[in-house]
């Protein structure tokens, strides 16, 4: 991608250099490194450096002194403070730890202008009135400011004893809720600047200390911009191509959407480790590579920062990678519409409720609503468990019940049908037997008929004419009189006759017994 030098971005790269900034030479373009102005500003920034080094140690053996210069020099104050050490060389100029020359042991962080440059003042001035109009638990408190003696502009603030975001990460090992609980503070530090009309503009991990007792403060409004009309106060484009959104990068305006996006490329470095693989201070490569950024996931990222998270990657997929995407949105307009609404995201994540930036399907809405409730949902389904399993048991013991009441029934019933046949084939022998001695009283002499004086055989026959005359309609008994007497026929020899009284026997038993009846056995046989 070729560059034209005359865009802003180079210009604000010359300014850092000259104000003595020292910018690597490996996150300048190659084609902007190779100029002989950038060469030349390197060579001067490489020089200041090496004067700020020098100061940085005459204050170190000023302060092992016990506060007093060689040769009687006063140290330099600043109104009511006394510079203690150099904390930090950047774009500005120079910050100091400092501490008030009287009895307190109040101590503050003084912003001083290395430069003669009046621009450079200009922003310093304007820092001072942006921070004079903030007041927040998580943004260093603007203190004091005044003039040196040499007329150069000084800037006094809170002080912070901690460490940077990216510091504080690998020292402290954070897990995944406490990260996302730190984030919300710095967003409602920087929503609480928007509400003033403030927008940062340089919001990374360097900007954010983070205490002793683990609470962040947003540092360095160096480069913010005024909203409220005050076109004159917009400060030097200075920015941190690494962390800046891309109408930073392509010079045009700036709105608290830019804002919106520092800070998912923050809430990225934060969860993931790193930041995406689109991302350097390389201006040229972040250009031609912004429109892949949403499509950046940091699930996919910490898998390969694992060693160095105390979570695993899995846990960023879906939410968190839904919402960083949405803050990382090329368009401004297709972010989210505040830094209060992309916090409010994160705070329906952490509640288990769902996202703005996800599809609302019934499965995501679904999933949400078990997590939430799970402690609930695992009662009820306890509950519901055991009221089936108490269902299963009861029905399980009533179809055994009414097996068992079946089977009484169905034994009640044989035993009624066995007493029945019981009865019947009592009956019949009973019958059977009146009929045998009917034909035997027919012998007694004293009995006479018509005949006179009856015998056996004629006895005999007459019962064999009377079965088929008197039992017609008493099929059961006819049929053992039949079998009875057709038995008694073949032992008489009289096998026709026989097999007549049997067949008959047996015409009579097909038609009125049960298949199974053991009687139709017999006869058969």
């Amino acid at each position: 991608m070729t560059v034209d030098p005359a865009e802003p971005a180079f210009e604000a790269l010359c300014a850092r250099i000259a104000a003595g900034e020292q910018v690597p030479e490996d996150e300048i373009a190659p084609e902007w490194r190779q100029r002989k102005e950038v060469q030349r500003l390197l060579g001067l920034g490489r020089v200041l450096q090496g004067l700020a080094l020098v100061t940085q140690d005459v204050g170190a053996d000023d302060t092992q002194s016990g506060g007093a210069t060689d040769a009687g020099a006063p140290r330099p104050e600043f109104g009511p403070w006394t510079l203690c050490r150099l904390l930090g060389v950047g774009g500005m100029g120079e910050v100091w730890l400092g501490q008030r020359s009287d009895s307190t042991a109040h101590r503050v962080a003084i912003k001083r202008v290395r430069t003669a440059d009046p621009a450079f003042a200009a922003r310093l001035d304007i820092e001072k009135r942006i921070l004079a109009r903030l007041s927040h638990p998580n943004i260093a408190r603007f203190i004091d400011a005044g003039f040196d003696a040499q007329g150069s502009p000084w800037l006094a603030l809170e002080y912070v004893e901690g460490q940077n975001l990216t510091e504080w990460c690998e020292s402290t090992r954070p897990d995944l809720n406490r990260r996302l609980e730190l984030f919300l503070k710095i967003c409602a530090a920087v929503e609480h600047a928007h509400r003033h009309l403030v927008v940062h503009r340089d919001l990374k991990p360097g900007n954010v200390m983070v205490d002793t007792d683990g609470e962040p403060r947003l540092l360095d409004f160096g480069i913010a911009k005024l909203l409220d009309g005050e076109g004159s106060e917009t400060t030097y484009a200075a920015l941190t191509p690494a962390y800046a959104a891309p109408e930073q990068l392509r010079s045009q305006g700036v709105t608290t959407a830019t804002d919106v996006y520092a800070l998912g490329l923050l809430l990225y470095r934060l969860l993931a480790g790193a930041l995406p693989s689109t991302r350097g201070n390389n201006i040229a490569l972040v250009l031609e590579r912004l429109n892949d950024e949403e499509t950046q996931r940091p699930s996919l990222t910490a898998r390969t920062q694992q060693a160095q998270l105390p979570y695993q990657a899995r846990l960023l997929q879906g939410d968190l990678d839904a919402i960083v995407s949405k803050a990382l949105r090329a368009r401004p307009e297709a972010r989210y519409g505040s830094v209060q609404e992309f916090a409010a995201d994160i705070q329906r994540h952490l509640e288990q409720r769902p996202v703005e930036a996800r599809p609302p399907t019934r499965w995501y809405l679904a999933s949400r609503f078990a997590s939430r409730h799970r402690g609930a949902l695992n009662v009820a389904v306890a509950a519901i468990l055991g009221v089936l399993l108490s269902l299963a048991l009861a029905l399980w013991q009533a179809q055994r019940a009414e097996r068992a009441a079946h089977l009484a029934q169905s034994e009640a019933q044989r035993a009624d049908a066995q007493a029945v046949s019981a009865r019947a084939q009592a009956q019949r022998a009973q019958d059977a037997a009146q009929f045998l001695v009917s034909v035997f009283r027919q012998i007694d002499p004293f009995r006479r008929d018509a005949r006179g004086k009856i015998t056996l055989e004629q006895a005999f026959e007459d019962a064999l004419a009377r079965i088929d005359r008197e039992f017609a309609d008493r099929p059961q008994l006819a049929i053992d009189l039949n079998d009875d007497f057709g038995e008694t026929l073949a032992n008489l020899g009289r096998f026709e006759e026989a097999r007549e009284r049997l067949a008959r026997a047996r015409t009579l038993a097909e038609t009125h017994l049960q298949a199974d009846d053991p009687r139709l056995a017999e006869i058969m046989l």
